[in-house]
C-alpha cells in the first residue's frame, strides 16, 4: 500500500485493478479464433493430427492397391487358362438340356457346377484389345443348365444348349448356302463373354490380313482392318476391312425369355475360291427381313468379286457406319 494511503483510496486503487485485469482478459477472449478460423489455426500449429490421420488414409490406400493388383492377377489367370477344372463329359456338340459334360469333381468327392472348362489362350500386344461379349444372363446359374443361345448367321438359324458353348464350336456350315468352307467359325463361353475365333482373308487376293484367337488377334493388318467394341454394353464388336466393308460383326441382344439369349453374327468369309457372305438384319438396324440372306460366291465366276462387293455393300454396321450400298457412287 503506498504511504499515507487512506482507507478510500485503497479501495478505489484496488477497484481500478480488477476492472483493467477484466478489460485485458475481456480483449484476449475477443482476439481468440473462432470456429472455422479456430480449426485452421489448430492445423497449423499442432501437427498430432497427422499422427491421428494420415497413418489409416495411407494403409487404407495400400490395401486398396493391393485388392486391385489381386484383381488383375486373378484376371490374366483366367484369360490365360490356369483355371481350367477337371472335366467329365461328353464332347461338345448341339443340344437342349444336356449338363453331363459340366460336371466337375472336387478334392471332396463332391460333383460342383463349373464354367472353366474353355481355356482361353495367352494374349498377345497384336491387334486392338479383345474383351469378347458380354452375355449377363450366363451370371445365373439356372440359363447355363437349362438354357440356350440362339444364334443367327444370315438366314441360318442355331438353336445351342447354353452350356455346349463352354467348349467352343463350329457354326459353319450354313445351312443351304453352297459353301463347304475349310475354315471355321469358332465360338464359346468362358463365364460370361462369349468369343469367337476366325480368319480374315482379302476379298480379292486370299491374303491372310488378320486373325481373332477368342480373346486376342494373333495376326493383325492395320492398314487393311478396323475393330469397335462398345465399351459400354459390351454386347457387340465390329470388323471393317480397309474399304469399309463389314468383315465380321457379333452383337448379343437380350430377350425377355429367362431361358433365352440371343446372338446375331454377319460379315464375309473368304476361303480360296469361295466367299460366303452372312448378311444378318438386326433390331438395331432395322427389320429381320427381308435384310438376312446368306450367299456363297465362287470366284471363278464372272464378275465375282464385283458381285461379292454389292452384297457385301448391304450388310449394316452395328455401329452406324454408312452402308457402302446405299451410298456408292
Amino acid at each position: 500500500m503506498p504511504p499515507n494511503e487512506s482507507k478510500r483510496q485503497k479501495r478505489l486503487r484496488e477497484k481500478a485493478e480488477v476492472e483493467a485485469k477484466e478489460r485485458t482478459r475481456l480483449k484476449a477472449e475477443a482476439e481468440k479464433p473462432k470456429g472455422l478460423r479456430r480449426f485452421m489455426r489448430w492445423l497449423a500449429t499442432d501437427y498430432n493430427w497427422l499422427k491421428t490421420f494420415i497413418g489409416p488414409l495411407v494403409a487404407a490406400f495400400l490395401f486398396f492397391l493391393k485388392a486391385q493388383t489381386d484383381k488383375q492377377k486373378q484376371t490374366d489367370k483366367e484369360l490365360s487358362g490356369n483355371l481350367v477344372g477337371p472335366y467329365v463329359g461328353p464332347s461338345a456338340g448341339y443340344g437342349n438340356g444336356d449338363t453331363s459334360r459340366l460336371k466337375n469333381v472336387s478334392d471332396s468327392g463332391k460333383e460342383t457346377f463349373s464354367q472353366s472348362i474353355f481355356s482361353l489362350p495367352p494374349k498377345t500386344k497384336k491387334g486392338p484389345n479383345v474383351e469378347g461379349v458380354l452375355i449377363d444372363k450366363y451370371d445365373n446359374p439356372e440359363f447355363v443348365k437349362t438354357g440356350g443361345v440362339s444364334i443367327r448367321i444370315g438366314n441360318t438359324f442355331k438353336s445351342i444348349a447354353a452350356s455346349f458353348l463352354f467348349q467352343p464350336i463350329d457354326v459353319l456350315p450354313l445351312r443351304g448356302s453352297g459353301c463347304a468352307l475349310s475354315k471355321p467359325l469358332m465360338i464359346g463361353v468362358k463365364g460370361n463373354r462369349l468369343y469367337v475365333s476366325v480368319s480374315f482373308d482379302d476379298l480379292e487376293s486370299n491374303k491372310p490380313i488378320g486373325k481373332m484367337e477368342y480373346n486376342h488377334f494373333s495376326l493383325w493388318d492395320d492398314d487393311r482392318l478396323d475393330y469397335d467394341f462398345d465399351k459400354k454394353t459390351q454386347r457387340k464388336f465390329e470388323v471393317r476391312d480397309y474399304k469399309g466393308y463389314i468383315a465380321l460383326s457379333v452383337e448379343y441382344f437380350y430377350n425377355p425369355d429367362p431361358t433365352q439369349a440371343n446372338v446375331y453374327i454377319a460379315g464375309y468369309l473368304v476361303d480360296n475360291d469361295q466367299i460366303q457372305i452372312m448378311n444378318t438384319g438386326r433390331p438395331s438396324v432395322g427389320n429381320y427381313l427381308p435384310a438376312s440372306f446368306d450367299t456363297c460366291i465362287k470366284k471363278n465366276d464372272r464378275n465375282a468379286i464385283a458381285i461379292a462387293e454389292d452384297k457385301i455393300g448391304g450388310i449394316n454396321s452395328i455401329f452406324g457406319h454408312p452402308n457402302l450400298k446405299k451410298h456408292k457412287k
